[in-house]
């Protein structure tokens, strides 16, 4: 399954927080094959926003770790076909 297949199979309902912590600067290196799915699912889901895009990405990632570390399943279909997500 590539990253469109499973950005087209989850649904986000997208709230906004109101936070007093501080932000942080970060910098990092990735490989251009990274930076171009980045930049794509920036385009695609958050109006190019790449801070957007990793923030969604870490509270998914956040998110399936939860659901997983409780007992919970992750199941995506595709196709009529269900499959579990077994490892993010």
């Amino acid at each position: 399954m590539n990253s469109a297949d499973l950005w087209c199979c989850l649904r986000f309902e997208r709230r906004l927080y109101v936070t007093t912590e501080s932000v942080k600067h970060v910098s990092a290196d990735v490989a251009q094959s990274t930076y171009d799915v980045w930049k794509q699912i920036a385009d695609e889901a958050n109006n190019g926003s790449m801070a957007d895009a990793l923030r969604d990405s870490i509270a998914l990632m956040k998110w399936f770790r939860g659901v997983q570390a409780q007992g919970g399943k992750i199941l995506v279909e595709q196709n009529g076909k269900i499959r579990e997500v077994l490892k993010v």
